[in-house]
């Protein structure tokens, strides 16, 4: 009842809601004297491709139609994610949002846009850093990497290897993309570049913790913890009985992880080795489940197929009923690294997609 927030025809800015045009001519002049006069208003004249608009009329077409244009409209909406970066960081770098009484720029953009704060940042840090590697930048701001690609090959994308890191990020799926990238980060060396892996290499020794390097004679990283105070004075608690007499804590904290690692180790193996060589995860193709696991024969048993580790390959439980049983998923090929999936199986027509392995195909 005693909030201050202005009528939405109150604001600075509402004028130029209403207005049908993208120059900053519409706004009353005293609202944007400070401010307005040098920004580059063609992120938002540009804002809805022109032919966005004609893909709307979908009521006779069928699902590749459909596809086809759901994919036109993807490629319009990335574009839309740079512009909108742009117009963000000049929100949050003039600190826009206090003209409109949002007391940060993190309650403007879920109150005002719908969106979370989390997407926002990650779409100015974009804006921001994009253009330190110009092959990234084009590629994002084309429409053609999306700004969940576009993120994460920002940290390894340099000048000289973002080529190679556009091209892989086009080509694999977000999973595999993901996997590469954290493999780069841990075996570089500090602020060399470092280009992607060779197509369909390895990226982790099974019987290595992820991407870990050899451990240096000396603790060089800081673990921070926290939760509940009950929880945090029971975990302080695990760690000092594990922490001999002139022993210093982080020592205690090795020994406990020791002692897990151990306990661990001592449990029975699961019977079944193929989840362990798959590392728990459903193969499918941008699948990222854990949870509910078959072991699928690549050729069924009721065709012939063996019982062979090259025969056989971790699946979830929907993909592996839902889709392959389904006749919606086909795979084919040798486990695990040379899989042929097909996705959108139809009868008599190509598949809607094509992946060797999380790689597409074209």
């Amino acid at each position: 009842m005693g909030s201050k927030r202005l009528k939405n025809d109150a604001w600075p800015g509402a004028a130029f809601q209403q207005s049908s045009t993208c120059a900053p001519k519409a706004l009353p002049a005293e609202s944007f004297a400070g401010f307005a006069a040098d920004l580059d208003w063609s992120a938002v004249a540009e804002a809805v491709p022109a032919d966005v608009a004609a893909l709307a009329d979908a009521d006779d077409l069928g699902p590749v139609a459909l596809d086809a244009r759901l994919r036109a409209i993807v490629r319009a909406m990335q574009q839309v994610d740079w512009q909108m970066g742009r117009l963000l960081r000049v929100v949050f770098d003039r600190r826009l949002h206090t003209l409109m009484l949002f007391r940060s720029g993190a309650r403007y953009v879920r109150e005002r846009l719908g969106i979370s704060e989390r997407k926002a940042r990650a779409l100015v840090a974009l804006e921001r850093q994009s253009w330190n590697a110009p092959a990234l930048g084009e590629a994002y701001r084309a429409g053609t990497l999306s700004w969940l690609r576009a993120l994460l090959v920002l940290p390894v994308a340099s000048e000289k290897t973002a080529p190679a890191w556009v091209t892989r990020a086009q080509e694999a799926t977000i999973r595999r993309l993901s996997d590469e990238v954290e493999w780069a980060l841990a075996s570089r060396v500090p602020f060399d570049p470092v280009a992607p892996p060779e197509t369909g290499r390895t990226l982790i020794d099974p019987d290595r913790q992820v991407c870990a390097p050899e451990a240096p004679p000396y603790p060089d990283t800081e673990v921070t913890f926290s939760g509940p105070a009950s929880v945090v004075a029971l975990f302080r608690t695990a760690v000092l009985a594990f922490t001999g007499r002139a022993e210093p804590v982080w020592r205690g904290f090795e020994h406990l992880l020791e002692h897990v690692k151990a306990e661990w180790l001592s449990q029975p193996r699961h019977r079944d080795s193929i989840f362990r060589r798959d590392r728990w995860r459903c193969a499918v193709p941008a699948c990222s489940s854990r949870k509910q696991l078959h072991d699928h024969h690549i050729v069924f048993r009721s065709r012939g197929g063996d019982h062979g580790g090259d025969n056989r390959i971790t699946v979830c439980a929907w993909h592996h009923l839902r889709g392959i049983h389904g006749g919606v998923v086909r795979a084919s090929g040798t486990a695990p690294a040379d899989v042929i999936w097909e996705v959108g199986v139809r009868t008599g027509r190509r598949p809607l997609l094509r992946l060797h392995g999380d790689r597409y195909l074209h």
